[in-house]
Formats: C-alpha cells, structure tokens, sequence
C-alpha cells in the first residue's frame, strides 16, 4: 500500500480508470458509438490526471509501495493511446 499522498491519490486514479474501463464495456454492448464517444470525452481528463499522479507516486514511493503508481502510470498511457486512436483513426481514415 502506498504510503504518500501521491501514491495514495494514484490509487485512487487506478480504481477511477478500472471503473472507466469496466463503464465503457459495458456501455459497447448497448450503443458502441456512444461508447467511442464516451471514451473520447472522458479519457483526456483522467488519462492525464492518472498521468500526473503516477509520475508523482513513482517518484514518491519506495519499495513495493510503487506497485500501483506504476499500474496507474501504465494504464492511464494505454488509455491515452487508446483515445487517440480513436480520435484520429476515425478522422483521418475515413
């Protein structure tokens, strides 16, 4: 368990960012584009923020501490990637 503040609030972002992930499949199976759409609007705010704070925990933690720091710092990157794939697969291929 995380022992900063930082890596306490990552955390945090890792549980909001599953709660994203677990929202945006359940959601694909009713309305699939509303779901890109959902992913698109929500995903800058709290890939970058799951971004600062798993920066700011990693830096902070020590030991094993830095577990979930560094899962919140690689799946706020995947999701990153993710939207802006979307964002800019859907616009320039057609």
């Amino acid at each position: 368990m995380p022992v900063s503040r930082s890596g306490k609030v990552a955390a945090v972002m890792l549980f909001i960012l599953i709660t994203q992930f677990l929202t945006l499949a359940l959601l694909t199976f009713e309305n699939p584009f509303g779901a890109i759409v959902y992913f698109i609007v929500i995903t800058p705010f709290t890939g970058l923020l799951g971004l600062i704070f798993g920066i700011l925990g990693v830096i902070k933690e020590k030991g094993t501490g830095r577990i979930l720091p560094v899962l919140t710092l690689i799946v706020s990157l995947i999701f990153i990637a993710l939207e802006l794939s979307f964002l800019f697969g859907y616009s320039f291929e057609g």
